[in-house]
């Protein structure tokens, strides 16, 4: 028996009437319900709320750009049972945003050559987050999903932690290359800078659930928060400087070094 759930980020078009009306219509075998959030949660937010509401012990993320194939699910699940993996994610195929065929990306990702976690706390790309399936376990052990990173960053992290991750190398969906949150977006440093923060932030958070064993790898993070606060506190004083000019190089060398006092005294005393 599986639980079908289709939830809506309350979106501004007809998308939750097309799909009630399809449900109406559909003659299923299986337990299907069909929600739609009041206000606009966000990525993160909403799967929190779906996870809140159901309770099923996996977890299996249908991306609606993406194409699934129809074993995806029994086969996720029968190899989950049988390792008592945290999460799995599988090998797939790429098209593009009209169905055709696309080159491979990702092909470096991290956990495709380790799932050790003092590499992983570093990695932007652990795997392809869309072919994964997940243990509620990862969500009551941890918590709840923080609100800027990406999820597959986050439960990654925490499954490598634990050690109980598992590569299924069978082509269970296509994966959509160049829609959707995938789809590199142009952002200035600051905002890439700022995510970055809150990336370490949640697993940091996660490290202290095991505090008495990943004393190194919390000091690594520490030490990767501190440089963040660094270049981030570079690149907003390096924009103040343009309103001193460019005539007054001294000045502008002491308001930056000005800054930074203020800055370190401020870390210090929170």
């Amino acid at each position: 028996m599986m639980t079908i759930i289709i939830s809506d980020d309350c979106s501004t078009d007809s998308t939750y009437s097309i799909i009630k009306n399809l449900t109406k219509t559909t003659k299923s075998r299986f337990d299907i319900r069909v929600d739609q959030n009041r206000v606009r949660l966000g990525f993160n937010e909403h799967i929190n709320r779906i996870i809140t509401k159901s309770s099923t012990e996996l977890i299996i993320p249908f991306a609606g750009d993406d194409r699934f194939y129809p074993s995806r699910a029994r086969v996720l699940r029968d190899n989950m049972r049988k390792s008592s993996a945290l999460l799995a994610h599988s090998d797939c195929s790429f098209i593009t945003a009209t169905g055709q065929q696309h080159s491979p990306i990702n092909q470096n990702a991290t956990f495709y050559h380790t799932t050790d976690p003092f590499t992983a706390v570093r990695s932007q790309a652990l795997f392809i987050g869309a072919t994964a399936a997940w243990s509620r376990e990862l969500f009551e052990r941890y918590g709840q999903l923080p609100k800027s990173p990406y999820e597959d960053l986050v439960l990654g992290f925490r499954a490598s932690l634990e050690q109980k991750i598992q590569y299924i190398p069978q082509k269970l969906m296509s994966y959509r290359v160049g829609v959707g949150r995938s789809t590199p977006k142009i952002s200035n440093r600051e905002e890439c800078l700022r995510k970055r923060s809150y990336l370490l932030h949640a697993h940091r958070h996660a490290c202290h659930k095991h505090a008495d064993t990943l004393t190194k790898l919390i000091e690594l993070i520490d030490h990767k928060l501190f440089e963040l606060r660094i270049r981030r506190l570079s690149f907003t004083s390096m924009k103040k400087l343009c309103l001193i000019g460019k005539k007054k190089p001294f000045l502008s060398l002491l308001y930056l070094v000005d800054e930074f006092i203020k800055k370190m005294k401020c870390n210090t005393q929170h």
